[in-house]
C-alpha cells in the first residue's frame, strides 16, 4: 500500500519537478510586491533553464511549443481585449494596459509617457537631432535615463543608433546561446541559456514598452539604462558565461 501511494505521488508530481518549488515561491513573492516586470523576467528565465534539462526529444519539442505558443496566445488575447472598458480603473497596472490600447485617448494621464516616447522616436528620424539635443528628456518624458532610454537614443542619434545598440545586445545573446550549445555540461548550458534568456526578455520588455507593443513594465535596457542592480546582475551572469567559455576552451570543446 505504501509503495502504491509512493508510485501515485511520483506519477502526479515527478521528482524532476521538485527543484521548481523554490523558484515558484520566489516568483510569487516578487509578483505580490507588486513587481510584474521582475516576475515575468524570472518566469521566462526559469522556463528556459528548465527546458535545457529535458533530454527526451519528444518532450523537449512539446515543451518548446508550449513556451512559444503560450506568450503568442496571451498577446492575441491582449490585442482582442477592449481595454477601454478599464479606463476608469484606478489600478496602475490596468492603466498601463489602457495606455497601450490607445494612448492618445488619455494624453494627460496613463497615455502621457507613451505619447512622449512616440514624439521622441519621431523627432529623431534616421540620423537623430544630435547628441544632447533631445527635447523630450527636458521634463516631458519621465525616466529618460532608465525606462525610456531607447526613445532618447532614437531622438538624439536616430534609428541607426537604435539598430546598432540592439545589434550589440543580439550578439551577446547569440554568443551566450552558442557557448551553451557547444558545452557538454548541462549545468553550464543552463547558465548560458538562462543568461541569454535574461538579456532577451529584458530587452524585449524595455523596447516593446517604449514603442507601445506591450504594456510598460519599468524594466531597464541591459547595459544601457542607468541603474546599479541591473548592471551588477547582468555583469555577474556574463562573467559566468565567460568563465564557462574559458573552461570549455581549455577542455578543447570550443
Amino acid at each position: 500500500m505504501i509503495a502504491q501511494n509512493g508510485a501515485l505521488r511520483t506519477f502526479l508530481w515527478p521528482k524532476k519537478f521538485y527543484p521548481l518549488m523554490f523558484p515558484v515561491v520566489m516568483i510569487g513573492l516578487i509578483f505580490i510586491q507588486p513587481d510584474t516586470g521582475g516576475a515575468l523576467i524570472n518566469t521566462f528565465i526559469i522556463l528556459v533553464m528548465f527546458g535545457t534539462t529535458i533530454t527526451s526529444k519528444r518532450w523537449l519539442t512539446l515543451y518548446s511549443l508550449l513556451v512559444m505558443i503560450g506568450p503568442l496566445a496571451l498577446y492575441r488575447i491582449f490585442k482582442k481585449t477592449n481595454w477601454a472598458f478599464f479606463a476608469n480603473s484606478h489600478h496602475y497596472q490596468f492603466q498601463r494596459f489602457v495606455a497601450v490600447y490607445n494612448p492618445f485617448l488619455h494624453p494627460q494621464s496613463s497615455g502621457q509617457q507613451l505619447i512622449n516616447s512616440f514624439y521622441a522616436i519621431s523627432n529623431g528620424g534616421l540620423w537623430g537631432r544630435g547628441l544632447g539635443n533631445s527635447i523630450q528628456k527636458m521634463g516631458y518624458l519621465a525616466e529618460p535615463n532608465t525606462d525610456f532610454i531607447l526613445p532618447i537614443i532614437s531622438e538624439e542619434l536616430g534609428l541607426v543608433a537604435v539598430i546598432f545598440v540592439l545589434g550589440l545586445l543580439l550578439m551577446l545573446i547569440v554568443r551566450s546561446i552558442d557557448i551553451g550549445f557547444r558545452s557538454n555540461n548541462i549545468y553550464y548550458s543552463s547558465i548560458c541559456y538562462g543568461t541569454a534568456a535574461y538579456l532577451f526578455v529584458q530587452t524585449l520588455l524595455n523596447a516593446g514598452g517604449s514603442v507601445g507593443y506591450i504594456p510598460l513594465t519599468g524594466v531597464a535596457l541591459p547595459f544601457v539604462s542607468y541603474g546599479g542592480s541591473s548592471i551588477v546582475t547582468l555583469s555577474l551572469c556574463l562573467g559566468m558565461v565567460m568563465s564557462i567559455s574559458r573552461i570549455e576552451q581549455h577542455q578543447g570543446l570550443l
